[in-house]
């Protein structure tokens, strides 16, 4: 995958936006008992979209649509365990 910020508005603050994301929702950890809720990881990401003007809606904590699509993520969120 190739990903451009040297045309985005916020060329910095881009790719902090991408990590954290990936981190969040992504990131495949090496120990199993490393929960993650898939709540609080909607919530998180509502949060930091919100904050930085992508997101306008209420945080939530549900992995809706508008959240999906704003988040730039694919179909689904996949992380090591939900709940």
């Amino acid at each position: 995958m190739d990903i451009r910020i040297d045309d985005h508005p916020e060329p910095v603050a881009e790719p902090r936006r991408i990590f954290k994301i990936w981190e969040l929702a992504l990131l495949q950890r090496d120990n199993p008992s490393d929960e993650v809720v898939k709540k609080d990881v909607a919530a998180e990401v509502q949060s930091i979209l919100r904050r930085l003007g992508f997101y306008r809606g209420d945080v939530t904590g549900t992995w809706d649509e508008e959240t999906r699509r704003r988040s730039g993520s694919g179909p689904a969120m996949r992380t090591s365990k939900t709940r």
